[in-house]
């Protein structure tokens, strides 16, 4: 089988955030060509066993689901890394380590885990990348940087056009060229350098690859949030003139899972029913839409010092806020009181299937 018929694949993700990353899997291999071979690769730090059987069944004749644990992966490079080894194990960062970790691949694609996929990804990767360092769509947010996110691109990014921001939520990496240049160098040296990075790994590849992009039809990262986040209608109805979307990115804060009825919400909810994480979405949203509380947050609380620090957090704003903040943050605080009350329910959160019950538990109470 030649390289050309391998499309290599990366994933990052944590535990909390798995069952919308099923969803994209089931999306992209629903659009999946027989006569290819699509190695998916799931980087993580700590998921859990539970998690990785059930993203291994997603496993068919012509997709396979391996793992890789980053921490494991870097601890060689742990001189270059000085003291931040912890810091590069975050999964926000894993994009920037990619070069480091895909010594079999020339070129690789990465995506996001909240998206969800229209058309074979095979179209996307076998784009010529050419002598640049990635392919990349513009980020749709451009016309709206406000003046001192475009002097800060300008001074500590070195960006001299900023309307080339791009989006890295999707990205095919020329990564032969990245370990030919010691790209991860310089993202280490710009990690150490930049005081400011609001966008973190998505700011540090715009600065060391400014030069080397080439763009792509926004419809292989086609970024949702322009369409109701600016109220800014003939914008967005300039951004979905004409495109019909290869992959769909549900970017900002706002999420299919809690925003059903928005435009393309449907497709995720289409996919999410075809995964055995349907019944927990729908948990989480109802949670999060009836009685406002963000299930992810808690989920994400891994240790019961996090559940404390979330819920003193919770109840300051509740205490100290005004009109709706305050209900809403009572009712969030709710959940981790039961925790704090109950250590044997805060030992039920480390199985995700045991968290959904003390969770109902904590909602009927």
């Amino acid at each position: 089988m030649t390289e050309t018929s391998i499309i290599p694949v990366f994933f990052a993700t944590d535990e909390n955030y798995v069952p919308y990353l099923g969803v994209s899997l089931q999306s992209l291999i629903a659009h999946t060509a027989h006569n290819k071979q699509y190695e998916i690769y799931i980087l993580h730090d700590s998921l859990s066993e539970h998690a990785r059987k059930q993203l291994r069944e997603f496993k068919q004749k012509n997709v396979n689901i391996s793992f890789l644990k980053v921490s494991d992966h870097l601890q060689q490079y742990q001189s270059r890394l000085k003291n931040n080894l912890a810091f590069w194990n975050q999964p926000t960062y894993y994009r920037l380590a990619l070069p480091l970790l895909t010594a079999n691949y020339d070129k690789i694609l990465y995506c996001d885990c909240d998206t969800v996929f229209l058309d074979d990804v095979a179209r996307l990767y076998e784009q010529d990348i050419e002598d640049n360092y990635l392919l990349a769509v513009q980020d749709a947010d451009h016309p709206y940087y406000i003046p001192e996110r475009i002097e800060q691109m300008k001074t500590e990014l070195k960006l001299a056009d900023t309307s080339r921001y791009f989006n890295a939520g999707i990205l095919v990496m020329n990564v032969a060229l990245m370990r030919q240049n010691n790209l991860f160098d310089r993202f280490i040296e710009l990690r150490e350098t930049i005081k400011y990075l609001p966008y973190h790994d998505q700011d540090i590849l715009n600065s060391a690859c400014r030069d080397k992009i080439k763009y792509l039809s926004r419809r292989y990262n086609y970024q949702w949030h322009l369409d109701f986040f600016y109220n800014d209608p003939e914008a967005a109805k300039a951004y979905r003139r004409d495109i019909e979307p290869a992959i769909v990115h549900f970017t900002s804060h706002i999420k299919p899972w809690n925003e059903p009825k928005r435009e393309f919400a449907d497709k995720f909810w289409y996919y999410a029913r075809q995964t055995p994480f349907y019944e927990e979405i729908l948990f989480r949203s109802i949670a999060k839409q009836k009685l406002g509380i963000d299930y992810t947050e808690i989920a994400a609380a891994t240790n019961r010092k996090d559940c404390l620090s979330l819920l003193r957090r919770y109840k300051f704003i509740a205490f100290f806020g005004l009109g709706s903040a305050r209900k809403k943050y009572k009712q969030k605080a709710k959940p981790l009181k039961q925790l704090r009350r109950n250590p044997a329910a805060y030992a039920a959160c480390k199985s995700k299937a045991r968290l959904n019950d003390g969770l109902f538990l904590c909602l009927a109470a």
